[in-house]
Formats: structure tokens, sequence, C-alpha cells
């Protein structure tokens, strides 16, 4: 994103997609096209945002205090509580959304002029001088989720900072606690980088000039919304219902429960992959079978709970939701530098009739077939 952005500004107009799809230089000369940076169009993102399918199909737990994402990053030695508050409140007037509150009983966002959040009221300072160097993170943390229960969208506190100092000459840890309404995890990539770059101008005695955002989230959403009612998506939902009428048989032995099967008792497992079998996974089956990673997973975890249900999943299908980035080049809208909530979710269905699945799950020829 950041290649995409840079190179335009310097007038070698190449797209995000461009990078992911022709990933050397060469390649990537093959398709830039040369000309002037375009004339910047002001598009200052405030005003009204209306809620985007993945904010409505959360309804109100989107808008709730504790829905937050947060990072943790190293602070340089000698760094002060003034560049910092300065450096966020130049971030806060770079990227719009940040600046935006919940409307209570309303699905929309409205977001305020430049100057209008206070960042120092945002920032905290913690006294980290007697924290081990190997606890800072664990500290950190700790006060990452105290900070998130401090957030308030309605009020527009969609953003907190604790900072822990940990003395002259120590590098410290910064809390950025930030509402998941207004941002994901492609955003983090254009945030600390630009709060980094803020804070180093500030230490260094100048004032920070962070690059422009092109398109606002604002501008995003409203696209969104005008597509929801366009003729040629209306006409999609009769395939849409096509798609999702059909049996989902049950994961379990029993139909879920509503009092038990919550968030909370959610489990998690993590696997490690051995470097052999990785590099088959992500190198060499997609090669050989002109397809990227996802679809290998995608298949491996179809074959996989199909052949566990034994119960006729192969002709009923895998009925997933597919979760994605969301930042699709619509309309020429160009989202390298816009920060925002752009997750987007979609179903399909993974039919495996015909598929030998014990032959599949032996690694035979059945395999492929899965695949393709």
């Amino acid at each position: 994103m950041q290649l995409a952005s840079r190179s335009v500004r310097e007038g070698v107009h190449i797209s995000v997609q461009d990078v992911f799809d022709r990933q050397t230089p060469a390649a990537l000369a093959a398709v830039a096209r040369l000309g002037d940076a375009p004339a910047a169009v002001p598009d200052l993102g405030v005003g009204t945002v209306p809620w985007t399918p993945v904010m409505r199909a959360l309804g109100e737990h989107a808008a709730g205090p504790a829905f937050t994402q947060w990072a943790i990053a190293r602070t340089p030695a000698g760094l002060t509580r003034d560049v910092l508050v300065a450096g966020l409140a130049a971030v806060l007037d770079t990227h719009a959304v940040l600046r935006a509150r919940t409307v209570p009983g309303e699905q929309v966002l409205r977001v305020s002029e430049r100057g209008t959040v206070d960042a120092a009221a945002l920032v905290a300072r913690v006294d980290a001088t007697d924290v081990a160097a190997d606890g800072l993170d664990k500290a950190a943390d700790r006060a990452a989720r105290e900070a998130a229960g401090r957030l308030d969208p309605a009020a527009g506190a969609m953003l907190r900072a604790v900072w822990l100092d940990a003395g002259p000459g120590r590098a410290g840890r910064l809390a950025l606690v930030i509402h998941h309404l207004v941002v994901d995890g492609v955003s983090w990539r254009i945030l600390l980088p630009d709060l980094g770059a803020a804070c180093e101008a500030l230490a260094a005695g100048r004032q920070p000039a962070l690059e422009a955002v092109g398109e606002s989230f604002r501008r995003w959403a409203e696209l969104l919304a005008a597509q929801a009612s366009a003729p040629e998506r209306t006409a999609e939902l009769d395939a849409w219902e096509a798609l999702l009428d059909g049996p989902d048989p049950l994961l379990g032995g029993r139909a879920l429960d509503p009092a038990r099967d919550t968030r909370a008792a959610v489990d998690h497992g993590i696997w490690t992959v051995p470097r052999r079998d990785a590099a088959t996974l992500v190198g060499r089956t997609p090669a050989v079978f002109h397809c990227g990673v996802h679809e290998v997973l995608l298949a491996a975890l179809a074959g996989a709970v199909a052949h566990w249900r034994h119960d006729g999943g192969p002709a009923a299908g895998v009925l997933l939701d597919i979760e994605r980035h969301g930042r699709e080049p619509v309309e020429g809208v160009e989202l390298s530098r816009t920060v925002g909530w752009f997750t987007s979710v979609h179903p399909v269905r993974l039919r495996l009739n015909g598929v030998d699945l014990d032959e599949a799950a032996a690694g035979g020829p059945a395999a492929g077939t899965l695949l393709k």
C-alpha cells in the first residue's frame, strides 16, 4: 500500500492490486503509467457516514464500548508526553474517521472537523520505571485492556493511548486502543507509521507533514450505500438466496444453544506447521494448481468437515462465511491511505459431490480433485 501510494505521488501510477499481482520491479514497470500525480481533490471525510454492511450485520453490538482493537508499540528513550500528544493530534487531523462518534438509535457515524478532538485528553502517562524490561509488554497489555473500557463512541472517544514511561535511557511502550468501528487490521499499517513519523518530526523540532489521504472512509461508505440499491446489485438477490437455500448439517451432535454457545465459550487452537509442509502449502501447491493459498486452505477445510460429518456432507456441501479485507477497487477508489473498518463477509457453499474424501485425506489423487 505504501509502495503504490508513494509511486503515484512520484508520477509512477500503479495500483495496490498491481503490487500483489506483479511482484517484481520488471513486472510492475510493464504496467506502470507515467505522468504527473493527479491534482488532489479535497475529501475531508467530515459529516454523516452511513454504516457499512459489516457494521449493519453486527447491529448495536458494533457500537458497544468494548468492541476494540489495540496495538502495543515500543517507544524510544527520551520521548515526552508533549511530543506524543502533538503526534497523536496530527494523526487525528489526518485520518478523519478517528474523529467519528456514534449516534444512539441511528446506524450512522458523525465525523467532526479537524482540531475538534482534544488529543491531550486521550493520552495517559504511566510511570513504568520500576517495571522490568521483560514485563513491559504484559504491563502494556493490561493497560490496553483497562483503556478499552474507557472508550465512549457516543461521546466521540474512539481512541485511547497509554504511554508506559520506562524512564530516561529505556525504551517504553505505547498501548494504542481504538474502537473497531473506525479501524481494521490493515489500518494499523497506516496509523503506526504515521504516528511514528509525526513524533519523529516533532522531536526534531519540525512540524509533521503526513501524506494526505486520497479517499475518505465516508466516501467509501457512501459508495457502498449507493450500490446496495443499484439495479445490478439488487438483481443478485435471487442468486444469493439460492446459495443459502439448502441444508447446513450441524457441526456437532446437537443444535446450537444460545445460552451455552456464546463468544465467551469459543475455544482456540494453534498448530505449528513444519517448514517442509508450509513450503508445500504456500508455495508448491498454489503454483501447480494455479491458485492461491486461500483456495488450498478452503478446500482442506471443506474436505475435513465433510469427512468428519459422515452424514451426507459432500452432497449438502459446506456452507462458510468468507471474510476479506474489503478494500476492493470499486469505481477507481484508491484506499491505500484510508483508515477505517473495511471488512467484508460473504457466504460460499463448497459442494464436494464425486470426491472420495477418504482418498483425499490419505493424500491420493482425490486431493487434487477436491482442490479443483
